[in-house]
């Protein structure tokens, strides 16, 4: 028999690795903002708030999540992270932004 524990959610892991110009960079992340949890549907969308001292560029690894924008400046900065595709599949999805 299947285990349908994750049937209704593709679970993103969302740890910012978000790369600076200068040496030495802090992020500071809310903890509610460091695992994202969403349906299988495409088009859902979630906002991860942070701050920076620097300047900040996002990449997001796999082509099922995307996230805007992909830059910004030291201070507060809002990304929104969207799901492209849907999760046909049985499996939940992981990944890193």
């Amino acid at each position: 028999m299947k285990n349908i524990c994750y049937s209704g959610a593709i679970l993103a892991l969302t740890t910012l690795l978000l790369t600076g110009c200068e040496a030495y960079m802090k992020i500071t992340l809310r903890e509610q903002d460091k695992v994202l949890t969403f349906g299988r549907e495409a088009g859902l969308e979630k906002s991860v708030t942070f701050s920076s001292t620097t300047s900040w560029t996002a990449s997001v690894q796999g082509d099922w999540l995307a996230v805007a924008p992909d830059s910004g400046n030291s201070g507060s900065n809002t990304i929104t992270v969207t799901t492209l595709t849907a999760n046909d599949g049985n499996d939940g999805r992981t990944t890193e932004i």
